[in-house]
């Protein structure tokens, strides 16, 4: 059999494919760059459906036929332009679509708590956005059952009657800087650690109760400015938690304002696993609550605890859907903490 130039394709066409294949391709230098400068990011929170919408767009234009009236002198450089764009669309929809699955989350280790596992902890997380409507809100967060109930933007929340009730109740209602807590875990020590007009943290430290171990939270809320790099902002904030004299946290919670994946994430805490890769079921983004298209809400765990179930639920009311999170305690790490008198490290 001869074998001879492939056949070319229109000029349009080719055109027409290649438009298509931009998102990919920004999508692809987003992943690679992440957030670490503030043009990056804007390509890293691209959202994968998109350029797999498109390079699934682009696929009939190259695999409906191909244009067969050219002359044979045309045909070489038209012709391996269609293969090339074939190979390129092959090659994004796969990247794209392996993307857009991680989407949503499959729980690879979320089998649920079992009867002879350790005590488990559940914590329950909404970024209130402040304005809102209290009564509302205080109801779908109460809804949630929790041992711990963390509002970002917590605004006048503890004002709503299912709040108060809770508090009567026994448990502690506090507001803690921009955050508020409901717990019934004892609190022993809460207070805003940082806070510069743009991120800031509040750090709470949880006693004993009934078979769990003492344990310590971060929360944090990032600013919602797009021309600031993430990995300056959480730069900046790990700079100043390093400058503190305070233990490590067990658990890192709130909207971080960034996706899956982030280099100013992982940077500020490397040793902290995500909640959502391990442990998720279901829809990961938060963000915005009617049609969520973005992952910006997050829960880290630190060694002493593991998660064994994420999953985000919909208050019907506000800007972002909740987290939540059930933990059990990690016996080693927990073990190892107390034997050197510290809370686990962050940092190697």
């Amino acid at each position: 059999m001869r074998m001879g130039w492939p056949a070319a394709m229109p000029a349009w066409r080719a055109a027409f494919a290649w438009a298509l294949l931009v998102p990919a391709l920004a999508w692809g230098v987003g992943q690679c760059a992440s957030d670490r400068w503030w043009w990056s990011q804007w390509l890293f929170w691209i959202p994968p459906a998109v350029p797999l919408m498109c390079t699934l767009g682009a696929a009939p234009l190259l695999w409906s036929g191909s244009h067969r009236g050219a002359a044979s002198a045309r045909r070489g450089a038209r012709g391996w332009t269609g293969v090339a764009l074939n190979l390129a669309v092959c090659a994004a929809v796969i990247a794209t679509g392996a993307a857009t699955m991680r989407w949503i989350s499959w729980g690879r280790t979320g089998d649920g708590v079992q009867a002879a596992s350790p005590p488990a902890l559940r914590i329950v997380h909404l970024n209130a956005r402040w304005p809102g409507d209290a009564t509302q809100l205080g109801a779908a967060i109460m809804s949630r059952p929790a041992d711990v109930h963390a509002i970002s933007e917590a605004g006048a929340v503890l004002r709503a009657p299912e709040v108060r009730a809770a508090a009567d109740a026994g448990a502690t209602a506090i507001q803690v800087g921009r955050f508020a807590v409901i717990s019934r875990c004892p609190v022993i020590e809460a207070r805003a650690v940082y806070d510069d007009g743009a991120i800031a943290a509040s750090w709470i430290r949880f006693g004993p109760t009934g078979s769990l171990p003492e344990w310590s939270m971060l929360m944090v809320d990032a600013p919602r400015r797009l021309g600031v790099s993430r990995s300056a902002i959480f730069g900046t904030l790990r700079a100043a938690l390093d400058a503190m004299p305070m233990p490590a946290p067990d658990i890192v919670i709130g909207d971080m304002n960034t996706t899956p994946g982030s280099v100013a994430v992982r940077g500020t805490w490397p040793m902290m696993a995500d909640a959502c890769e391990e442990s998720g079921r279901g829809l990961r983004a938060t963000f915005p609550r009617a049609y969520p298209l973005w992952a910006i809400d997050r829960c880290l765990a630190g060694p002493a605890w593991e998660p064994v179930s994420w999953i985000a639920w919909d208050p019907g009311i506000g800007a972002h859907r909740g987290q939540e999170i059930t933990l059990v305690a990690n016996g080693t790490g927990h073990a190892r903490a107390q034997a050197s008198g510290t809370r686990p490290q962050l940092s190697p």
